[in-house]
């Protein structure tokens, strides 16, 4: 066929898989769900009715999806009395039904995530390597989060670093061991352990296992409550690593695990 013009490609609508994570933006029936995150539970077909308009939702963004919305944190002040502007009253798994027009894929990393630098190859990004720090935003064209970490010589910088240079800050906190493979891994899962220290050269964490069991664990094998992660959420869960090893390192199970 005859290619897209420019316009057309504009009106091109984005689609989201099941599963994926979310944001909200754009909505002015409820504003009060603009910024709140949710995952995918699905698409709707059929009759619009009921369905929660926003900006742009008539030109482009026509598909409609089920979204499952994380707790809102203000429910939490409020109390279970508070109003959070209908349908499930914004406390947890609220679900809606929303345009694809009022909806974007969410940062790896939530704004006031405490971080670690790891993986970094040049010759400045070898010293900032292990740093610690915090997400101050996310940039969508260069995709990478801004982030405000205490450098070298203790100076305080803002640095734009890609998501698979950062993993969650845990050192210090009790964490679940969870999601091992192998014979040795299967018998680590759901262990008590204590987060001891980041080591950047593989972005593992070095743990001791109830028990005195020393070992280092990638930290999606690591539960944490993510309100001690210093995100805006307060949902529970384990604590997520977005890329599929340290970077520069090949995918497989912590070093003493198991396979």
């Amino acid at each position: 066929g005859p290619p897209k013009t420019g316009k057309e490609e504009e009106e091109e609508e984005e689609f989201f898989a099941v599963g994926a994570e979310v944001v909200v933006r754009g909505v002015k029936c409820r504003p009060e769900l603009n910024g709140r995150r949710g995952t995918i539970e699905g698409t709707i077909e059929g009759s619009i009715e009921g369905t929660i308009e926003g900006t742009a939702a008539a030109a482009g963004g026509k598909a409609r999806y089920e979204v499952r919305l994380r707790p809102d944190p203000e429910s939490w002040r409020r109390g279970s009395n508070g109003s959070n502007g209908g349908g499930g009253g914004g406390g947890g798994g609220e679900v809606v039904s929303l345009f694809a027009a009022v909806l974007e894929l969410a940062p790896p990393f939530e704004s006031g995530a405490r971080v670690r630098v790891a993986g970094l190859t040049s010759a400045g990004g070898l010293l900032l390597n292990g740093a610690a720090g915090r997400v101050e935003g996310w940039d969508p064209k260069t995709k990478r989060h801004a982030v405000k970490l205490q450098g070298p010589d203790s100076v305080v910088q803002t640095k734009l670093l890609r998501f698979g240079n950062l993993a969650y800050d845990l050192e210090g906190e009790a964490a679940t061991v969870r999601a091992l493979k192998g014979e040795r891994g299967l018998k680590l899962n759901g262990k008590e352990a204590k987060v001891c220290a980041f080591v950047p050269a593989s972005g593992r964490y070095r743990v001791l296992i109830a028990g005195g069991e020393e070992c280092a664990l990638r930290p999606k094998h690591l539960a944490v409550p993510r309100k001690k992660l210093g995100g805006e959420n307060g949902e529970n869960g384990a604590a997520p690593h977005h890329s599929s090893g340290a970077p520069g390192q090949p995918p497989g199970e912590p070093p003493g695990a198991g396979g």
